[in-house]
């Protein structure tokens, strides 16, 4: 009989990342990107309550580009992978060497963090498209509104 309990302390994909990145990612919204999504096994303890049984982790990888600032744009974006991971116990028979398994899949599609601004003219144009619409649907309104009372004192 095998006890298979381990311990993870670091599991990740792709290059580690420079301090100066590190800095940069922490600029992104938790709900973009967070760098606790790199390593979620990191430091975690995986026990079995009987003999004989083994964790199998699943991990699923998607590469993330993030293109923050000038200097990371393009071929020269912060790269990194994260990763959603799920465990469940096996329990093996007696004739069978239980194993702890770490099965991934790496996502053939990415995700592409970038910031986008609006131009000042593009702000300009979007407020003269308010004020223009309200204007037109008052008009419309009270001339409708002219109609309606000037038909009633006829």
């Amino acid at each position: 009989m095998a006890n298979m309990s381990h311990v993870v302390n670091h599991l990740s994909f792709g290059p580690s990342l420079s301090r100066n990145a590190l800095r940069r990612v922490e600029e992104v919204p938790s709900n973009f990107f967070s760098i606790e999504s790199t390593r979620p096994m990191d430091d975690k303890i995986f026990l079995n309550e009987k003999l004989h049984q083994a964790h199998h982790h699943y991990i699923k990888a998607v590469s993330t580009h993030l293109e923050i600032g000038s200097r990371y744009q393009g071929k020269d974006a912060i790269l990194a992978y994260q990763m959603v991971q799920s465990s469940q116990v096996m329990q093996y028979l007696e004739d069978d060497v239980p194993e702890a398994r770490f099965a991934y899949d790496i996502s053939p599609m990415s995700v592409v963090v970038s910031r986008k601004g609006k131009k000042w003219y593009e702000f300009v144009t979007s407020i003269c498209a308010i004020i223009g619409g309200t204007f037109t649907v008052i008009s419309l309104l009270s001339g409708f509104l002219n109609v309606i009372f000037k038909a009633k004192r006829v």
